[in-house]
C-alpha cells in the first residue's frame, strides 16, 4: 500500500473516532462529517480499483480539504485544518457538559466562558424581561445574573431599567437575529446610546444575543469585549448560546415553580392555622355563652335579679369577643385577597383620633392616655376609619400588657414627607428576637403566652396590612427603656408629588 493510501487510512480512523460522538454534535457538523466520510471512502475505493488512482486521489483530497475549511483566521491567511475542528468539538463538548450540570444562571455564564471564543469576554450578563417580548415591548428588564473579569467593577445584578426610557437600547434588541459588533467605536448606532449596559469607555466588541426558549423571547445575553471581535465568532458560539438560553429558561421555570409551591404551602399553613384558631378561640366565648344561657333557662333554680344581670353581662362580653374575632378574621382574609376597601382622603391626625376616641377612653379607663399632636402637623392622605382601627388595636395591645395606671402615649410628628405616629406603653416590652415576627398572622409572643392572654394573633397583622395598603410602614422601635413603642407612617398630604421622598429614607428623622 502506498504512503498516500496510508495517510487516507489514518484520516479515516480519525473520522471514525469523531463519529462515535457525532450524535452530540450540531446537525450542521454531522452533515459535514458525513460528507467527509463519503469523500474519503470514495477516495479509498478509487485508489484500490483504478490504475490511475493517484490523480483521482489528489482531486478528491482537494474536495475533502474544502469540506473541512471553516473560514480563515483573523489574518485571513491561515486555513482551519482538521485539528481545529477537533479542538472546536472538544471545546463545545466541555461547555455543553458544564451547562448540563449548572444549577444556577451564573453557572451557565461561567460554563460559556470555557469556550475559547467567549473566554476573552470582559463582562457577560443575562437581562430578563418582566414578560415575554411578543408584539408589545415589555415594560422593563432586569439584570438577572452577571460575570465580570474586573472584581472592582460595580455590579449591575438586580438593576432594573424601563424600556420607555431606553428606546435606543431596545432598538438594538432583536428576536430574529443576534447582533455581533466587532467594534462599537465604528458603529454609529452606539454613539447615541448612553446606558449602564453599554460600557462605552471599556468596551470594543459586543454581542447582543436573544434568549429564546419554548417559543418565548424572554431576555438578552450581553457580552462585552475589550478588543474587536473575530469575524466568524457567530459560527462558533450560536449553538452554545442557544443551549444556554434553554438551560436558563428551565432554571427560571423551576424558580417560578418553587416560589409558587412555597406560596401554596404558606397558604395551606395559614389555612390550617386559621382553622385551628377559629376552633380554639371561638370555643371559649361560645362555651361561656351557652353555659350561662342554659343556666338562665333552667326551671329548677330561681336566680336573683343581680345574678341574672351578671350572667347576661357575661354573655354580652363573650359575644363582643366573638364579634371582634370574626371581624379580625374577615379583615385578615380581605387583606390577603386585596379586597379590603381603602378610601384615602385628606385628613388631620387629630380628626382621625377623634373617631376612635370613645373606644380609646373606654380601653384606657384604668390607664393614663396621653395624646401629643403638633399644631402645625401636615394632614395625611388616609382612610380615617381604617387608621382609627389601627390606633384602637395598638392602644388595646399597649394597655393589655401595661400595669394599671401606667401611661400609654400617642405621639405624632413629621418625618421626611410622611407623618409618623408612635404608640408607646410602659409594659415589659417585646424581646428583641421576637420583634421581627410580631406582625405575622397568628403569631403570639412570649409575653402573651406567659400572661395567658386570649387572642388569635391577628391584630398587629391587620395593622400592618392596613398601613402598607396606605403606602406606609409599621415597625417596633428599638430602645433600652421598659415598654414598647410601635410606630407607623402615613403619607403626608402634599399638593405636588415631587415633595414626597422615599419612605425608607428616615436617616435624618
Amino acid at each position: 500500500m502506498s504512503q498516500d493510501v496510508l495517510k487516507v487510512d489514518v484520516a479515516l480512523q480519525q473520522l471514525d473516532e469523531l463519529l462515535q460522538h457525532a450524535d452530540k454534535l450540531p446537525v450542521s457538523q454531522q452533515e459535514l462529517l458525513g460528507e467527509v466520510v463519503r469523500v474519503v471512502a470514495t477516495t479509498l475505493a478509487i485508489i484500490r480499483s483504478s490504475p490511475d488512482g493517484s490523480s483521482a486521489w489528489k482531486e478528491m483530497l482537494e474536495n475533502t480539504r474544502k469540506s473541512f475549511e471553516k473560514g480563515r483566521s483573523e489574518d485571513n491567511k491561515k486555513e482551519y485544518p482538521l485539528t481545529s475542528i477537533l479542538e472546536n468539538f472538544k471545546d463545545e463538548s466541555e461547555v455543553s457538559r458544564a451547562i448540563g450540570i449548572a444549577q444556577i444562571p451564573v453557572d451557565v455564564l461561567r460554563a460559556l466562558l470555557i469556550n475559547r471564543h467567549l473566554e476573552a469576554a470582559s463582562w457577560i450578563a443575562m437581562v430578563v424581561f418582566d414578560r415575554p417580548w411578543e408584539n408589545d415591548i415589555p415594560d422593563y428588564a432586569t439584570v438577572f445574573s452577571e460575570w465580570c473579569s474586573d472584581p472592582e467593577r460595580k455590579s449591575l445584578e438586580g438593576t432594573r431599567f424601563n424600556f420607555a426610557e431606553d428606546v435606543t437600547l431596545s432598538d438594538l434588541f432583536s428576536r430574529d437575529a443576534p447582533l455581533f459588533i466587532t467594534d462599537i467605536r465604528k458603529d454609529s448606532r452606539f454613539k447615541q446610546i448612553n446606558h449602564v449596559l453599554i460600557d462605552q469607555a471599556n468596551t470594543v466588541g459586543i454581542i447582543l444575543y436573544p434568549l429564546v426558549a419554548g417559543g418565548k423571547w424572554y431576555g438578552m445575553l450581553i457580552a462585552h469585549y475589550d478588543k474587536p471581535l473575530g469575524r466568524n465568532i457567530a459560527s462558533h458560539i450560536c449553538g452554545l448560546l442557544d443551549q444556554a438560553s434553554v438551560a436558563i429558561y428551565t432554571m427560571l421555570l423551576f424558580e417560578a415553580e418553587a416560589k409558587a409551591r412555597q406560596v401554596a404551602e404558606q397558604a395551606n399553613d395559614q389555612k390550617m392555622k386559621l382553622l385551628a384558631t377559629i376552633s380554639h378561640e371561638m370555643r371559649t366565648p361560645l362555651t361561656s355563652i351557652k353555659g350561662f344561657a342554659t343556666t338562665l333557662l333552667a326551671d329548677d333554680v330561681e336566680w336573683s335579679t343581680d345574678s341574672q344581670r351578671d350572667f347576661i353581662d357575661t354573655i354580652n362580653q363573650e359575644a363582643d369577643k366573638l364579634t371582634e374575632l370574626i371581624e379580625h378574621l374577615l379583615n385578615h382574609s380581605r387583606l390577603e385577597a386585596g379586597t379590603l376597601p381603602i378610601t384615602p382622603q385628606k385628613k388631620q391626625v387629630e380628626d382621625i383620633i377623634s373617631i376612635a376616641m370613645a373606644q380609646l377612653q373606654t380601653l384606657a379607663a384604668n390607664h393614663e392616655l396621653i395624646i401629643q399632636i403638633p399644631t402645625n402637623l401636615s394632614p395625611v392622605w388616609a382612610d380615617p376609619r381604617r387608621i382609627a382601627q389601627v390606633l384602637t388595636n395598638l392602644v388595646k395591645n399597649a394597655i393589655e400588657y401595661s400595669p394599671p395606671q401606667a401611661k400609654v402615649a400617642i405621639i405624632a410628628g413629621a418625618c421626611c414627607g410622611y407623618v409618623q405616629i408612635d404608640v408607646s406603653d410602659q409594659g415589659l416590652g417585646i424581646p428583641e428576637e421576637e420583634r421581627i415576627h410580631v406582625f405575622e398572622a397568628f403569631h403570639r409572643g412570649t409575653r402573651a403566652r406567659e400572661a395567658q392572654k386570649k387572642g388569635a394573633g391577628l391584630g398587629l397583622a391587620i395593622c400592618k396590612g392596613i398601613i402598607e395598603a396606605h403606602g406606609g410602614e409599621i415597625w417596633v422601635q428599638d430602645h433600652l427603656e421598659p415598654g414598647t413603642t410601635i410606630s407607623f407612617t402615613l403619607p403626608a398630604f402634599e399638593t405636588g408629588e415631587s415633595d414626597k421622598v422615599d419612605d425608607n429614607d428616615r436617616s435624618d428623622c
